[in-house]
Parts: structure tokens; C-alpha cells; sequence
């Protein structure tokens, strides 16, 4: 009796494990991304790759989106490749090109250039300047910390865009990157946002603004109070209402400067609205290489409003 009991629990046990392992078979088909197994389920198509044109001319830029991240880009003897990235206006971006894989005193980077769409006649002596901005791709701005310039094996470029006034006529645009060949094969670059972001107001209260430069090198930047109301953009042109106010402040090399603006100031026709720190169009504004920091103070009541800045992808999200 005891044996046929036994018999009985194991024929139950066998019978369990194969229902199981059906139903699991069964769940292993349903999932989502394993096939289609009756005319309801949709499969997924194979995926072609293109194969892109080389990126030796401006017309065949090749896309980089300015959040840090890195390309790498083979190059050949007395070739230029072409970038392009998006750019916004009254912002500074900050492009950093070098060859992380060759030895010290390769000088893999021949030359760069920055231009609109229309490119270069002759790169890069006869390049069209993009409009609205200004650009330093100098060995100053290279050298500045991060430095990428040792024995001139690394290459910057600080880019600055115009911001909107009543008439100027550029909002997103493209701005494009030109690479010359240097002595090597090889390169990475890229682009990095060194806007920095806050908030302002002079309703009763005096705006206090003091920056704090981390460098060796002095620096020169733009403050911009953007009025609350923001800019109107038709298409075609800005319009801005009243004057919006700037002031640009050169901090000495590890040092400090301030300013104050007034209570009552307006910029266009507010009290009150975003706070941009962007480069003064000189080239020297970085990641990471400016600390700001902001309050408002009302006299009448010694109150103190307190506010904390941003930087653009706090600068540096991505490394070599």
C-alpha cells in the first residue's frame, strides 16, 4: 500500500513538471520581442545600415549634438572633415579636438576653422564667419584650463551666438567645424555647453553678482538679465521690448570680481527673469571654469534672497 502511494505521489510529480515546463515554453513565445507566432503579432524588421559619405565637405558635415558627448574620426593626409551642431542664441559652446591615442609632439590637428554652411573656399584662410556669433580658436583659448594644448597636440574652439535683440535674424542654427590634417590618422571631438544659468530680480531688492575665476588666465564674461516676459521670435526676426541689460566683467587669473545692479533696474520691461553668464565674444569662457554666485538684498527690510546656479550640462559629462 505504502509503495503504491509512492508510485502514485511520483506519476503526479512527473505529470506537474511536464505542464510546467509546457507553460513555460508557451510564456517564452509570448514575449513581446521573441517573433510573431499568429497573423496578430507584428515582427520586427531587419535593420540596414547606410553607409554614410565621407565628411570631407561641408555638405556632408557629420552631426554632433553639443551635450559633451565624444566622435572619433579617422583622417587622411590633406583631408578636412566637417562638423555641425545646433546651436541656440546667447549661449557659449566650447568645441575640444585632440588625438587621445598618439604620442606627445604628433600635432595630429593640422588646423580647424569655424563656419556657416557655406564652408570654406580655401581652409582655412577663406572662411565664412557665421553670423551673430564670435569664435576664438586661438592657442589661448586652448591652453586654458582643461588644457588641451601640449606641444600643440590639442585644439579649441569657444563659440559664442549673439543674444536676441529687436532685428537680428539667427535663432537655431547650424554652426560647422572644419578639421585639417595634421602629422596623424586620428582624432576625437567635442562639444560641450559653458553657459551658465541662474535667476534675478530688483523688485525692492539690490541684485549682487560676483564671479569667481578658477584659472590661471583672466576671463572675461557677459551677464545678461533676460527679462521674465522672455523674447518674441515671428519666424524671421526678434523683437524685444525695452533694452535688456548686459554688463561684462573681467575676473583676474584665480581672483574674483562684482558687480551690483540697483534696485528698480529694468532689463527690457521687467524687474525680474533669468540670469545668463555666456562669453563676452573674446574666447575665453570654459566649462567649469567660472563660479558664480548670486543674491538679491532688499535694504529697506534686510531681506536676503539667495539663488543657485546652473551650468548647461554642469560642463563636462563626458571624458575622452
Amino acid at each position: 500500500m505504502e509503495r503504491n502511494q509512492v508510485t502514485s505521489v511520483r506519476t503526479v510529480a512527473a505529470f506537474l513538471g511536464a505542464v510546467l515546463c509546457v507553460t513555460s515554453a508557451a510564456a517564452q513565445a509570448a514575449d513581446p520581442n521573441a517573433g510573431g507566432t499568429n497573423n496578430n503579432t507584428l515582427t520586427r524588421p531587419v535593420v540596414e545600415r547606410i553607409g554614410p559619405l565621407d565628411n570631407t565637405a561641408v555638405t556632408n558635415a557629420r552631426i554632433i549634438v553639443p551635450d559633451g558627448t565624444s566622435l572619433f574620426q579617422p583622417i587622411g593626409p590633406a583631408e578636412t572633415r566637417w562638423f555641425a551642431f545646433e546651436a541656440e542664441p546667447g549661449k557659449t559652446y566650447v568645441a575640444d579636438i585632440l588625438d587621445p591615442y598618439s604620442d606627445l609632439g604628433a600635432n595630429v590637428i593640422g588646423s580647424v576653422a569655424v563656419t556657416d554652411s557655406s564652408g570654406c573656399t580655401v581652409f582655412p584662410t577663406t572662411c565664412t564667419t557665421p553670423p551673430e556669433a564670435n569664435s576664438n580658436c586661438s592657442a589661448a583659448a586652448t591652453s586654458r584650463a582643461p588644457g588641451l594644448e601640449v606641444s600643440g597636440d590639442g585644439w579649441r574652439c569657444i563659440i559664442r551666438t549673439d543674444t536676441p535683440q529687436t532685428g537680428k535674424t539667427q535663432n537655431k542654427r547650424g554652426i560647422f567645424i572644419g578639421v585639417g590634417a595634421g602629422a596623424g590618422n586620428s582624432f576625437q571631438l567635442r562639444v560641450r555647453e559653458a553657459t551658465m544659468y541662474g535667476r534675478w530680480t530688483t523688485n525692492g531688492y539690490d541684485f549682487h553678482i560676483e564671479l569667481q575665476n578658477t584659472t590661471a588666465d583672466s576671463m572675461c564674461a557677459m551677464i545678461v538679465l533676460n527679462p521674465n516676459s522672455g523674447y518674441s521670435w515671428n519666424g524671421a526676426t526678434w523683437t524685444v521690448t525695452g533694452t535688456v541689460f548686459t554688463a561684462q566683467l573681467t575676473a583676474p587669473p584665480m581672483g574674483a570680481v562684482k558687480t551690483v545692479v540697483p534696485a528698480g533696474t529694468l532689463s527690457g520691461a521687467d524687474n525680474k527673469g533669468t540670469l545668463r553668464i555666456t562669453d563676452c565674444g573674446s574666447g575665453q569662457l570654459v566649462p567649469n571654469a567660472l563660479n558664480l554666485s548670486s543674491y538679491a538684498f532688499n535694504p529697506v527690510t534686510n531681506v536676503y534672497l539667495f539663488f543657485t546656479p546652473t551650468k548647461a550640462n554642469e560642463g563636462g559629462q563626458n571624458t575622452w
